[in-house]
């Protein structure tokens, strides 16, 4: 159980990272529903979220609405 709850932290922690720096970037901002939705693995995709450049954030988000459409 305790176990559990580390996690739940750390990706809260992870979640919350993610989330400033998309809202504090013009250029991801007008994606946020979709950088920030579910990506498997979670965690893994919120630290990329936090550590990649813009621009391959901003691409891959393109392209995830492109091929949704």
């Amino acid at each position: 159980m305790r176990e559990c709850q580390v996690l739940q932290n750390e990706w809260a922690g992870l979640y919350d990272d993610a989330r400033r720096r998309v809202e504090r970037s013009p250029r991801m901002r007008q994606y946020q529903d979709t950088i920030l939705g579910e990506w498997s693995p979670w965690p893994d995709h919120l630290r990329w979220v936090i550590k990649a450049k813009v621009s391959e954030i901003v691409e891959w988000a393109e392209t995830i609405r492109r091929d949704c459409e």
